[in-house]
């Protein structure tokens, strides 16, 4: 009886051996790997690492627990700059006689600055204003008119640009008459005019913007801040 029961579970081993080996054959193995996940042939193999999707990170870590982390954003600050304090109403200021020895200008966040330099010890009476129409310049050589869209009139009394005083006049400023700007909304600006104490500049805008107007001393100067 055993005998027989023998002879039949042999057979039973060998195709079980049998079937095992034709598996190996065909080139596939089994791979296990943590947490018990197990793969097959012609499978793919997962192994715990991090997946990535639109705004969150998850990683899987051994024992089953999934942290998920969010990606944050950098915010954009948006920087607004105050408003510039002027008009385009005419201004005007009290001095004394004051000879010109230079003209400056500069490039700020939201306006240009015009600084035109006085000798010591003081600047001119003042008057900035607008005026309709294009604008010409009459004094030689450098005359003309004078480019842009908006002309800002700067008018200074009692000045000019040399000193008369003495039995030869002299110079105290050499510079051009003729001043090309370039910045923001300022053009040009041109000398039109250089006669008897009066001296004018006229400022060639892009079009009529906001300005203000102020003193300074050490050297006498006066500035005009014209908006971009």
């Amino acid at each position: 009886m055993t005998r027989r029961t023998r002879l039949r579970l042999l057979p039973l081993a060998l195709m079980v051996a049998l079937l095992a080996a034709s598996c190996g054959d065909d080139g596939g193995t089994t791979t296990t790997v943590p947490d018990g996940a197990t793969t097959v042939p012609g499978a793919s193999t997962t192994v715990p690492g991090t997946t990535s999707t639109t705004g969150t990170t998850a990683t899987t870590a051994p024992g089953g627990t999934t942290t998920t982390t969010t990606a944050t954003t950098p915010s954009t600050t948006t920087t607004t700059l105050p408003a510039f304090p002027g008009d385009t109403d005419p201004k005007s200021g009290a001095g004394d006689f004051g000879l010109l020895t230079g003209v400056r200008f500069g490039d700020h966040e939201n306006y240009v600055r015009v600084v035109f330099d006085f000798q010591e010890p003081s600047f001119p009476n003042w008057e900035f204003g607008y005026v309709p129409g294009e604008v010409e310049g009459q004094v030689e050589p450098e005359g003309g008119w004078v480019e842009g869209d908006a002309f800002l009139v700067a008018r200074f009394q009692p000045s000019g640009t040399a000193d008369i005083s003495g039995s030869d006049a002299v110079m105290t400023y050499d510079g051009p008459r003729r001043i090309d700007v370039g910045l923001g909304s300022v053009v040009q600006l041109l000398i039109i005019e250089d006669f008897e104490a009066n001296l004018w500049w006229a400022i060639g805008l892009t079009g009529e913007r906001p300005f203000r107007v102020g003193t300074m001393t050490g050297p006498p100067r006066i500035y005009v801040d014209i908006a971009d």
